[in-house]
């Protein structure tokens, strides 16, 4: 009996390696098949994403192709990129209806603001005690510059604020 169990355990061994040696010698890449070759490829790859989310009504180029600076890859439906751009206007309005309101009834304070950006519509500001942003007219403000401001208006109807440089 004590020699029956190795000889069963050696049978059962081998009976399952004849049965598992092609799945096992085809993982470690030395399988009967032709075609299979250990390795890697290179390659360059961009991804590519449009600027606003739509539904894509045409892709010109396929997978894999070869494009060039400029080549039409893909069009987005325009009814979409109408409404995100509606929308983006309806988020505009409504933070403008809210700066207003908060502001209504503060006319003739004063306000520390920071001057983010400047373009020929004056000075854009954000205030630095509240979320508010807004244009005023700051000769000589350079991005970055530190100045106080007075509200001279806040009209939520009209969703405007309007401020004063205290030059």
């Amino acid at each position: 009996m004590k020699r029956i169990v190795p000889i069963l355990v050696v049978a059962a061994l081998a009976v399952a390696g004849f049965y598992w040696r092609a799945p096992l010698m085809a993982a470690l890449g030395f399988g009967d098949e032709d075609g299979r070759y250990l390795g890697y490829v290179e390659g360059e790859t961009s991804l590519i994403a449009p600027p606003i989310a739509g539904r894509l009504v045409e892709r010109a180029v396929d997978r894999g192709s070869q494009v060039k600076k400029g080549d039409r890859l893909f069009v987005i439906d325009p009814v979409m990129a109408k409404a995100e751009d509606k929308a983006s206007q309806v988020d505009r309005a409504v933070l403008d209806l809210a700066e207003a309101a908060v502001l209504k009834g503060r006319e003739g304070s004063r306000f520390d603001a920071v001057v983010t950006d400047v373009d020929e519509r004056g000075a854009r500001i954000q205030l630095v005690d509240l979320a508010v942003v807004s244009r005023v007219h700051a000769e000589g403000a350079l991005p970055g510059d530190r100045i106080t401001v007075q509200l001279v208006s806040a009209d939520p109807a009209l969703r405007q604020v309007k401020f004063q440089h205290d030059a």
